[in-house]
């Protein structure tokens, strides 16, 4: 189904005016956020300032009313008053009465040093002695003002002192609602809250269903009066009236805006016309073009930039065709490279997921190409413990088990080397895969199979020979030992003969005396006392002879004993001794023997087997090295030393011996195939590749050495304790 689309001048206009759009938005937004940020700053600063000044006003009003508070307690009738109880009630009411005709005032009241009323203007009559800490002012002298919290007042307290001792005090009560209007500028939409401390004293155009935008002012160190009353004024202006003034600039901004893109649609539709018919004539030109053949674009007619455009993109479009022709090429090639190949090759990202595979893969797994495609490459493996290749990093010649399609288990040899891409601009590279070559080596094995039992073979047909010297000379003192009791019997049995005869003739009660005689002939004959102290040697010495073959015997039975497919934990010393025992005809003619054994040594997982050949090869070869080095004048005996520890977490085995060492020239190739420095017929050249391989590759340890010519070589293997 075809869809529709828009034409380029069509998007042109619509994508101008969208953007000529946004901006207005966005500038209109901006203008509105900084237009109303700015007018709330600026309301805040007058309402600052407004409360400022409303402060110190009410600060002036209080100082005023302080002041003449003063002038009112310095008063000498009023001193008088304290002093003369009969005469003040002459005079005092009527200064009483002019004092309280200033504005504001609730009332007046004169009260001796302990608080005992003299007069008030107001019928309370009780004392004022608990009265906002008036013994403060009357103790320091000092005059106190406070809010009665009860009824709102005002109060002022004043000490009338004689002769600068507190004689009493007068105290004042002000209404200080009726001030607060006083002071405070009474505007439209402006509204004020005093609190003295935490309780709201005055309040003016405040309504609770109103939003405001308000300030808090506190009384500063200046105005000492409000500061220890804790005044706080709250003025604040509606946000409805505030946001009046915003609105009207907004509607003006807009109205601009609108006529700004109605002209902004016309120009663009001016702008789409002139550029879009040569682009859509370059685009109808590049429709034309294919895979197949190369057709120019230009000229287009414009002579313009969008002319050179039109010439660069056939450059660039010629150059592609002729690259991609290349590249097709190259491809078919690697596709018949890896078609041919007769390894299986398996190319996985970086998620090790599998992406490409070469036509033996699928016939070695027996999978479709599409079944392979997006199976992680771990899953056709056979996962072991300790087994897997490494992540980000490149391995060789790993040996693993395949799994075919059907179950089948593949003995594979596995190579594999991380896909890496280059950036030239950031000059580093990123793994993008990874590349394995699988190669079946499923009839090498077998091949190797038969070669290490071939190699095994070899080894007993060579020690066979020793080994029969070894067992011949326990046997010879065996035998000897048991003609010695043959001929011992025949000389016990003519004297246990006569005793039997002497027993029963003293059973009968008979003559006894020539039987007696006859046996102790018999036994001077015999030599009684000989054979009492040779016979038991002779049965020990028998004993030994054939405790000494027993071991022998044993130490071959392991030896040709078949090996184990699993690894099996074993006592690597013991092993070792008994490699030594089976091979003792080899070396003990040139050179000693010296071990140094760990006793406290792990067992160790190994192929028992192998690791006995591993050492068996290493140890003839020790001592065919004495050997040769004997031939050339040194008669005194070599020695061979075996010793083993632990190393961490793996066990070490080194083979000493002081034969000719290794010519530096040689040292390269000694663990090669068929690679051998003997004669003619004594050497296959197999051993210490075999060594390498049992080692290195089945036992994934190490095999190095260090030699001197002329001083001996030293073997050192390392297996691993997991």
């Amino acid at each position: 189904m075809k869809t529709s689309r828009k034409s380029l001048k069509q998007n042109l206009v619509l994508q101008f005016s969208i953007f000529v759009g946004l901006i207005l938005v966005l500038i209109s937004g901006v203008v509105f956020y900084l237009l109303s940020s700015n007018l709330t700053k600026q309301l805040e600063g007058n309402l600052r300032l407004l409360s400022g000044n409303s402060l110190k006003i009410m600060e002036n009003r209080l100082a005023y009313l302080l002041e003449n508070l003063e002038n009112f307690a310095k008063n000498h009738f009023i001193i008088n008053a304290l002093i003369d109880p009969s005469g003040r009630n002459l005079y005092l009411p009527n200064m009483v009465q002019n004092f309280n005709s200033m504005k504001n005032i609730e009332f007046t009241a004169i009260v001796d040093f302990e608080g005992n009323l003299i007069y008030s203007s107001s019928p309370k009559s009780e004392p004022y002695s608990d009265l906002l800490s008036l013994s403060e002012a009357l103790a320091t002298g000092k005059p106190v003002i406070k809010l009665l919290a009860s009824t709102g007042t005002l109060i002022m307290a004043y000490p009338i002192q004689y002769y600068n001792t507190s004689q009493g005090a007068v105290i004042v009560g002000y209404d200080i609602a009726k001030i607060s209007e006083m002071v405070f500028d009474v505007r439209k939409n402006i509204y004020y809250q005093l609190f003295f401390g935490d309780q709201l004293i005055y309040q003016q155009n405040h309504s609770e269903n109103e939003n405001y935008i308000s300030i808090a002012k506190e009384a500063g160190s200046e105005l000492a009066l409000l500061t220890r009353l804790k005044v706080k004024l709250i003025s604040g202006e509606t946000r409805s009236a505030h946001l009046v003034q915003i609105k009207n600039s907004l509607y003006t901004l807009l109205l601009v805006c609108f006529f700004f893109i109605v002209f902004s649609v016309f120009l663009a539709i001016w702008i789409g016309s002139k550029i879009s018919k040569p682009i859509l004539t370059l685009c109808e030109k590049i429709k034309n073009s294919s895979q197949e053949t190369f057709q120019p674009c230009s000229p287009v007619g414009t002579n313009d930039e969008l002319e050179e455009l039109a010439l660069a993109f056939d450059n660039q479009a010629k150059t592609l065709f002729e690259r991609s022709l290349e590249l097709r090429k190259e491809k078919d090639y690697a596709e018949a490279i890896l078609s041919s190949m007769g390894d299986a090759l398996i190319v996985a990202d970086s998620q090790g997921r599998i992406t490409t595979v070469n036509d033996e893969t699928v016939r070695l797994l027996g999978y479709r190409k599409d079944e392979l495609t997006g199976k992680l490459h771990r899953s056709i493996f056979e996962e072991k413990e300790g087994e897997g290749e490494g992540e980000g990093e490149d391995f060789r010649n790993v040996e693993r088990t395949l799994l075919t399609k059907e179950g089948e288990r593949i003995s594979v040899l596995l190579s594999g080397s991380v896909l890496h891409e280059y950036s030239l601009e950031r000059n580093s590279t990123k793994t993008m895969g990874l590349i394995l070559v699988v190669k079946d080596i499923r009839e090498r094995k077998i091949m190797d199979e038969k070669l290490r039992h071939a190699q095994k073979m070899e080894s007993v047909g060579e020690l066979a020979a020793g080994i029969a010297h070894e067992i011949n000379t326990p046997i010879q003192f065996i035998g000897d030992n048991i003609q010695f009791l043959q001929d011992s019997y025949k000389d016990f049995s003519k004297i246990l003969a006569d005793g039997d005869r002497l027993l029963e003739v003293l059973k009968k009660g008979a003559a006894y005396e020539k039987l007696l005689d006859k046996l102790e002939t018999s036994a001077q004959e015999a030599d009684l006392d000989f054979l009492r102290d040779e016979t038991p040697q002779a049965i020990a010495q028998a004993l030994e002879g054939v405790k000494r073959v027993a071991t022998i015997v044993q130490a071959m039975k392991q030896f040709v004993h078949p090996g184990q497919e699993e690894k099996k934990f074993i006592d690597i010393n013991e092993a070792i001794e008994t490699v030594l025992t089976v091979s003792k005809n080899e070396w003990k003619y040139v050179a000693d023997m010296e071990t140094n054994f760990d006793p406290g040594l792990p067992l160790v997982p190994c192929f028992a087997n192998e690791f006995n050949q591993a050492i068996l090869n290493i140890v003839v070869n020790a001592a065919h090295a004495i050997k040769e080095k004997s031939k050339e004048g040194h008669n005194e005996m070599g020695i061979i030393t075996i010793s083993t520890r632990r190393d961490a977490d793996r066990v070490e085995i080194r083979i000493k011996d002081t034969g000719t060492g290794i010519p530096s020239n040689l040292q390269p190739r000694i663990f090669d195939p068929f690679f051998t420095t003997k004669e003619v017929g004594v050497g296959t050249g197999q051993g210490l590749h075999l060594v390498h391989g049992f080692i290195v590759i089945h036992h994934k340890g190490s095999l190095t050495f260090e030699t001197e010519t002329g001083d001996g070589t030293t073997f050192i293997i390392h297996l691993p304790l997991d």
